[in-house]
């Protein structure tokens, strides 16, 4: 509380993961602060998307953008009572392209407009953060097979669903 998510996580990191190379930008999402983000810090092994603000723009914004610089990325987000992960995008893994999933599948079952709340329950996001954290550990360690390269986990907490959303049809 009162401090910037972005510090607590990277001070986390680092106090759990002697040799992590961490570091922590707090910053407005653009396309040219992800094009001298994805060109300065290289490489990139993989870059996990967690965005407060807004959402739908700045995870399509920020998957494009590493999926042109070639760098595997995932992303997730909670809302109120709703959330998703994945895929996790990587033109060497056979990946759709990103552009390829909706944000908010048509008949999915989560949805920005609808909820006018703006604060997530934080136990939903300790859940998405879990699965977001498994994506990663398993591609980073080279366990390929447990990697969802194809398709978004979409979970409906209020209802106590979820599926997986592949990409649209062309």
């Amino acid at each position: 509380i009162g401090r910037p998510k972005v510090s607590v996580a990277a001070e986390y990191v680092r106090a759990h993961t002697l040799k992590a190379a961490v570091e922590s930008i707090r910053a407005t999402v653009d396309r040219p602060f992800l094009d001298e983000l994805s060109s300065t810090f290289v490489p990139i092994d993989l870059a996990v998307l967690c965005f407060d603000r807004p959402p739908g723009l700045s995870y399509t914004l920020a998957t494009d953008v590493m999926w042109e610089h070639a760098i595997p990325c995932i992303h997730g987000g909670t809302l109120c009572r709703s959330g998703f992960y994945g895929p996790l995008f990587s033109t060497s893994h056979g990946s759709p392209v990103p552009h390829a999933f909706d944000l908010i599948p048509e008949d999915g079952i989560i949805s920005f407009q609808s909820l006018p709340e703006t604060v997530a329950f934080p136990p939903y996001n300790t859940v998405i953060g879990a699965h977001l954290a498994a994506e990663a550990i398993h591609f980073l360690a080279g366990a390929y097979e447990l990697v969802d390269f194809h398709s978004r986990r979409v979970v409906d907490f209020s209802r106590h669903e979820s599926r997986r959303v592949g990409p649209r049809a062309s």
